[in-house]
């Protein structure tokens, strides 16, 4: 039996996996972290004997005002309105921000803040005459936001056209419990030669060391743009500082496939950038085409990798910037892949710069026979991998395994399905697994069902592989009555949180995928009541049963004991066949009393009078008109005061009453709750202990 205090004690009870219970997890940037790995190792929920067509499909669709491609946002256990929910959050074209509940399809809508009038698409050409097709018909948010969870903030950025036919772009801070703009909130986005007619902000908004970095590049390559990383105080949201990559020029823009800058431990931070003139190996400022280290302050130019052929790239506009940086953890290494196809490996404490004869990175192969657009995914198993996923168009599901110095070019994994979305189009993943739990890891996939989406919307498919060896799991038109997904959002992954996949589309629709019959577990004690003494304990039996394939662990705990009761609780685990119910013992600890006086017998004001006698006794004893018999008189007055004392308790003991307590546990009926928890999922039971 494990000792107490007032408060409870929490048991982990394993029903399946030996690890501990991790918290909801909440998904609060682009990719998931701001390494861009784009994994979530801590999906309890989903695995690969459970994401079948029999038992996963589309839950319900929660409906927009406008097209997507900025990746939904997700916020575990967050209070709004008085009770805690899981939240998701969507940012449309229209310029609209959502809180909707995550997991209820019934719920209204949390609320829904508007951040003013959009650029209507062909705006970019009226100077040109020519036909925008990118993005339709409208343009308002674009980027994937950014969350601070400790200020409860959400960053996003919006286009705006305003009545004087002027545009803008605004950096707004809302509350995201409220959508209510948080004091300065919106500031423009300005700076000297910065067009923003001609720009879009693409890539995922980057929050890190209370700023917050914003990138931008060309909206159809029309016009005169640059690349621009522009940085905001995360409170205040002044500008602090600007950089552009090809200030002398043009071109060079940061756009990433949406993919969001990278930082790393010290506070640097990495962009790519796509065509464009190439100076800076001969003292200019122009980057195009390479992947650059900047001060996370001053955004100078730390460092910086150009490929040989850079000029060949841009003329043949095929941007080295075409997918974002990806940061592997726990390394000083960085990769980035682009339109040619090719991944690029570089060291960060020496990227390689710009060699005319051969590239200096520290290793590069041809990934796919299309273009990489936006980045890999990686997963950091250590029981697999550590393994990188692409799902190139045209191409097969591939995996590279990662050997903690370099990556194995040779994949360790290929699946059978092609991706047919067309040369422009890789397939947006996702990896979740249970940390190295097996059958947990799954590979995750967004794409076209057939076609290329890049000048008009087509169908789109979402995919589940088996993530140790891309087999197939599951596919949305296997079950297209119930599971379709309508048009795809291109470059934007699903969202894997607790249990459920979120995909957006250019459908004006938000889809929410999991489990039909979603894991649960039922909880019992036997017995349900126990009596004891005072100073004794009581046990009782909690069995755990799990339902619908439960595979994640369960915590015990007694949350409030009865004030005053001097009750404690303790369990102890017991081990269980996988599947199969668990059982804990739960113990209710009583504290003994010490005896007292008995209160059938306590002193009451009779008793009190009565006391009168052998004090007048022995008062009269001392008295110089008694002195011939104040020695009879002393001895008879002590003798009965004593007497009485006696009859009054004073050492005496009674058994038709139970003595007063003196800090033990007090005779009565006590109900104490007992509390389970795994995950999402909090079921209780009440347990009766009589103390006598």
């Amino acid at each position: 039996m494990i000792r107490m205090t007032r408060l409870s004690l929490q048991l982990i009870l394993v029903l399946v996996s030996p690890s501990l219970l991790t918290a909801q997890v909440s998904v609060l940037t682009g990719h998931n972290d701001n390494y861009r790995t784009g994994q979530n190792r801590q999906e309890i929920w989903l695995n690969t004997s459970n994401v079948n067509i029999s038992n996963f499909g589309k839950l319900f669709t929660l409906p927009v005002d406008g097209n997507i491609y900025a990746q939904p946002l997700y916020v575990a256990n967050l209070v709004i309105a008085g009770a805690p929910r899981n939240v998701v959050y969507v940012a449309t074209e229209h310029n609209s921000v959502y809180a909707f509940d995550a997991d209820d399809r019934n719920a209204a809508m949390l609320w829904q803040k508007n951040l003013g009038t959009t650029v209507p698409s062909q705006d970019a050409c009226a100077s040109s005459g020519c036909v925008f097709q990118d993005i339709t018909p409208e343009i308002g948010i674009t980027s994937t936001p950014v969350i601070d969870l400790g200020r409860q903030v959400l960053y996003v950025v919006a286009k705006n056209k305003d009545s004087d036919n002027s545009y803008h772009f605004r950096l707004h801070a809302l509350n995201i419990t409220s959508g209510a703009e948080m004091p300065g909130s919106p500031v423009d986005i300005t700076a000297s030669g910065f067009n923003v007619l001609y720009h879009v902000n693409h890539p995922a908004l980057l929050l890190a060391n209370g700023k917050l970095y914003l990138g931008f590049g060309a909206i159809g390559d029309i016009s005169v743009w640059h690349g621009w990383l522009m940085v905001y105080d995360a409170i205040t949201l002044q500008q602090k500082v600007v950089f552009n990559s090809s200030p002398s020029s043009s071109e060079g823009g940061i756009w990433q496939g949406g993919q969001g800058p990278v930082v790393d431990g010290s506070g640097n931070v990495y962009v790519a950038t796509g065509n464009g003139a190439f100076t800076a190996n001969t003292g200019g400022s122009a980057y195009g085409d390479s992947i650059l280290k900047l001060d996370g302050s001053s955004l100078s130019v730390l460092d910086y990798f150009t490929p040989d052929d850079q000029s060949s790239l841009s003329a043949s506009d095929t941007d080295l910037g075409s997918g974002g940086p990806l940061l592997l953890p726990g390394t000083n290494l960085l990769l980035s892949g682009g339109k040619d196809g090719w991944i690029r490996v570089m060291d960060t404490g020496n990227m390689g710069q710009f060699n005319a004869t051969f590239d200096a990175d520290l290793q590069e192969w041809h990934a796919t026979t299309g273009q990489i657009i936006g980045a890999p995914v990686y997963w950091d198993s250590s029981t697999f991998g550590p393994l990188l996923y692409l799902y190139g168009p045209g191409d097969l599901p591939k995996a590279w395994r990662f050997n903690g110095t370099t990556f194995q070019t040779t994949p360790v994994s290929v699946g059978t399905i092609a991706n047919t979305s067309g040369d422009a189009n890789n397939a947006a993943l996702a990896v979740s697994s249970n940390g190295d739990s097996p059958g947990s890891a799954i590979l995750w996939s967004s794409a076209t069902a057939s076609g290329d989406p890049s000048h008009s919307p087509m169908p789109g498919i979402l995919r589940a592989f088996d993530a140790t060896n891309l087999n197939e799991l599951w596919d949305s038109n296997q079950n297209s009555t119930r599971d379709s997904v309508g048009n795809y959002a291109k470059y934007v992954s699903p969202v894997v949180a607790n249990g459920k996949v979120y995909l957006v589309t250019v459908s004006g629709q938000l889809l929410v995928y999991g489990l039909l019959a979603p894991p649960d577990f039922t909880l019992t004690s036997s017995p349900s009541q126990a009596t004891v003494q005072a100073g004794s304990s009581a046990t009782y039996q909690l069995t755990i049963t799990p339902m619908n394939g439960l595979n994640s662990t369960v915590v015990l705990s007694c949350p409030s004991l009865p004030v005053g009761a001097n009750i404690s609780c303790s369990t102890a685990p017991t081990a269980a066949p996988a599947g199969g119910p668990v059982t804990a013992t739960l113990t209710l600890t009583t504290l003994g009393r010490s005896a007292g006086l008995n209160r059938a017998h306590d002193l009451s004001p009779l008793y009190a009078t009565w006391l009168l006698l052998p004090g007048m006794l022995l008062a009269a004893g001392i008295t110089p008109r008694y002195r011939r018999s104040r020695r009879y008189l002393c001895y008879l007055g002590s003798l009965l005061l004593a007497l009485m004392l006696a009859s009054c308790g004073g050492g005496g003991s009674s058994t038709n009453r139970a003595p007063t307590p003196a800090g033990g546990t007090p005779s009565g009926t006590y109900h104490v709750q007992v509390t389970a928890v795994s995950g999402p999922l909090t079921h209780t039971t009440s347990v009766a202990l009589i103390v006598q």
